[in-house]
């Protein structure tokens, strides 16, 4: 039997309450299960979306590619075209390095021959004394200007 220190309406609120936390526990158990769930569907969702993103990339270099196979005659042309360039290039360099070395070549030939030129002594038929470059030069000077 029931104790009669306690009336009847304490024990069916007691008993609501208790029922009411219960419940309530239970509505938390499913609010965490609930977000746990909704960031596993939100990885999925953003999973999905990384994988659309890279079959649409993937599919992009496919159809470049297909179209580079497609059209062989367009590559060979441009690949024509970029060695005729090439070699206009090179042939260009090649015809800069001859007038280089024919540079070259004459300046050697012109210092050899200031060498030779510098080397020699002149003389005058009434002086037996060798006259230095510098005095005949002087002299040419004088004698055209």
């Amino acid at each position: 039997m029931r104790s009669t220190s306690r009336p009847n309406g304490l024990i069916r609120r007691n008993a609501r309450v208790h029922f009411n936390l219960g419940r309530l526990q239970v509505t938390e158990h499913e609010l965490l299960k609930n977000r746990e769930s909704s960031s596993q569907e939100h990885l999925k969702i953003s999973e999905d979306r990384l994988t659309f993103t890279r079959m649409k990339h993937e599919q992009r270099l496919l159809k470049q590619l297909l179209m580079q196979l497609a059209n062989p005659g367009d590559q060979i042309e441009a690949l024509e075209s970029r060695m005729s360039q090439r070699s206009t290039l090179i042939e260009g360099e090649i015809h800069q390095l001859s007038n280089l070395n024919n540079t070259i070549r004459n300046l050697s030939i012109l210092f050899d021959f200031e060498e030779a030129f510098n080397s020699v002594e002149y003389s005058c038929s009434d002086e037996s004394m060798p006259i230095s470059n510098t005095q005949s030069e002087k002299e040419f000077d004088e004698k055209y200007d």
